[in-house]
Formats: structure tokens, C-alpha cells, sequence
């Protein structure tokens, strides 16, 4: 099973992760499957908490996934220069337990400039629905 999202999601949403330890289960970002398009990506330290929306995103996990990438990863989301003619791409492989920083789509042609072991936090996150209880259609 497989999830890939933008990396640039991957970086912005750093500051919304919980750093406490007894809440290790927020101590990453929870990715899932959006019901029209993309995925969901959902990050809280149980005082703020921040969506995104991904439409370009893929999500093969059942019930989704709550990753915790490494600070060298997280640096290695942004691109190197601005004149990077790719976008990058975080590519988590769940039976592996691995995540891969891509600079272009890993479903077409990309370059893979890093991979990380460890990744996936065992855990159930909370139904941020119940504070957010109805979120936009991101085709409307």
C-alpha cells in the first residue's frame, strides 16, 4: 500500500505536529483518502489544527496513515533552488515502512533524492471531523 502527496504539504504542516511525547499519536501527520478526489492531509497539537487538501494525492491505505517524517526529510521537501523545474513528491510505502522524497511524480518519470526508514506511527488519530464536521467540496 501506497500514499504520495506533495512535499510541499509535508513541510507546511510541521509547525501544526504535537511534540509531546504522551501524545505520540499526534506526533505526525494523518493522511487519507478524500471521497471525491486526492487525499486529506490533517495535522494537530491538540490546540490548532490545519487540512489540507491535496487533489493531486494518492492514498492506497484502508483507513489512512499518521506519518512522522525525519527533520532531513522534512528539509529535503523544499525544493533546492526556484528554478527546480519539478515539483516534489513524498512517496510512503507502508508495508515497508519507508518514505521517499521525489523530485518529480514517482508515477511517471521522477528522481529520488532520499529515503527514510520508520516513518509510520502506530496509533488511531482522532476524528477531526467532529470539530470540523463538514468540510467544502473542493470542486465547488
Amino acid at each position: 500500500m501506497k500514499v504520495i502527496i506533495k512535499a510541499e504539504y509535508a513541510r507546511l504542516i510541521q509547525p501544526f505536529i504535537c511534540t509531546e511525547t504522551t501524545r505520540y499519536y499526534l506526533g505526525g501527520f494523518y493522511v487519507e483518502r478524500d471521497p471525491v478526489k486526492g487525499v486529506r492531509i490533517v495535522a494537530t497539537d491538540g490546540h490548532r489544527m490545519v487540512v489540507f487538501h491535496d487533489d493531486t494525492g494518492l492514498c492506497l491505505a484502508g483507513q489512512g496513515a499518521i506519518i512522522a517524517l525525519p527533520k532531513e526529510a522534512v528539509r529535503l521537501c523544499k525544493p533546492g533552488n526556484r528554478w527546480e523545474p519539478q515539483i516534489r513528491y513524498v512517496e510512503i510505502n507502508l508495508g515497508a515502512d519507508t518514505a521517499t522524497i521525489h523530485i518529480g511524480d514517482p508515477r511517471e518519470a521522477s528522481t529520488p533524492v532520499g529515503t527514510f526508514n520508520g516513518v509510520l506511527v502506530d496509533g488511531t488519530f482522532p476524528d477531526y471531523r467532529r470539530v470540523i464536521p463538514e468540510l467544502p467540496n473542493p470542486g465547488s
